[in-house]
């Protein structure tokens, strides 16, 4: 388990790697490998302070978008906690791969844990691709509802529910920021409805026929791995 970040700090971070990532695809790199040890923050060890800084670093294992079509179908590289679900099924990444990443990061600094974990790399493959994460809410209750909403929009596992863009995840978590604030300063209770309404999306679980299907396709990619080891 990590440290946990407040709401706003972890916000803070998180809008500074959008801002680094909408810079990257507009140049048409992939980062491919987000994860903690990949963000350098530097500055006071404030909530507020305006000084605080996130880098993104690390970009050995990025690639140009304009050859993703040179990747090797069923490759998967980067690290297994922080792949996007899609990945599993030799699906070529595209950016909201790495929106999922910050997804997931978002997740373990509220927190504290990564939403999927296991003993082996194959127990959470298996987890990120079949099962939900547990509610934020459940670990801390001073995460808002609108909060926790963008997070499961971040970590959908299919990529069209994902936000779709570096900019259309950054808007949506300003929206968020300045939703909580209002919220907060009016000392009112939280509205929920309009939390998810927001963000366009339910807070439900996948459907039973939908991990039925998943577990056959980690099946496969399980098989196919085997097999590979063995050549």
């Amino acid at each position: 388990d990590t440290p946990r970040l407040s709401p706003n700090r972890a916000v803070q971070v998180t809008r500074q790697l959008l801002a680094a990532l909408a810079h990257a695809h507009a140049c048409g790199i992939l980062h491919r490998d987000l994860k903690p040890d990949n963000v350098i923050l530097i500055g006071a060890d404030d909530d507020a302070h305006p000084a605080m800084r996130a880098m993104l670093i690390d970009f050995g294992l990025a690639h140009v978008r304009d050859e993703a079509a040179l990747t090797a179908r069923g490759a998967c590289v980067g690290s297994p906690s922080y792949l996007s679900p899609e990945r599993l099924d030799g699906v070529v990444p595209d950016v909201r791969a790495d929106l999922y990443a910050v997804g997931v990061m978002l997740y373990e600094m509220l927190a504290g844990t990564r939403p999927f974990t296991g003993d082996s790399i194959g127990e959470i493959l298996l987890a990120c691709r079949t099962r939900p994460a547990r509610p934020l809410r459940a670990f801390r209750h001073d995460v808002s509802r609108a909060l926790e909403a963008f997070v499961v929009r971040a970590m959908a596992k299919d990529p069209e529910r994902r936000f779709q863009s570096a900019d259309e995840m950054l808007e949506a978590l300003e929206d968020v920021a300045l939703f909580d604030q209002v919220q907060a300063s009016a000392g009112a209770p939280m509205i929920e409805d309009a939390a998810e309404t927001c963000l366009e999306l339910p807070l439900s679980e996948p459907s039973r026929w939908s991990r039925m299907w998943s577990w056959l396709r980690f099946g496969r990619w399980r098989w196919r791995e085997l097999s590979d080891s063995q050549l």
